[in-house]
């Protein structure tokens, strides 16, 4: 019993680890109506610059982690037919 509750202990986190859904902490820039002069215009770009730039590095970041969970779950499909297989 105290082995299996210890397992459970260890274990919870993990299968816990990507319930919850990623989410970037990227700010869209204010579009204003019309610029008042160049250097807000200049503003503008450069914080339009940075909201892609931000948005780019979280998108990218996920589908790394797909193809590292792709990855694993392959690594694990392929150890189970292996095991499966030498029972035959």
């Amino acid at each position: 019993m105290t082995k299996i509750l210890a397992l459970l202990l260890l274990v919870a986190p993990v299968a816990l680890a990507d319930s919850v859904q990623p989410s970037h902490s990227c700010s869209k820039p204010d579009v204003p109506a019309q610029f008042k002069d160049e250097a807000e215009s200049e503003q503008f770009t450069r914080d339009v610059n940075a909201y892609h730039q931000c948005i780019s590095a979280f998108v990218q970041a996920q589908n790394d982690a797909v193809h590292k969970h792709r990855a694993a779950a392959q690594q694990a499909t392929d150890e189970w037919n292996t095991f499966a297989n030498s029972m035959k």
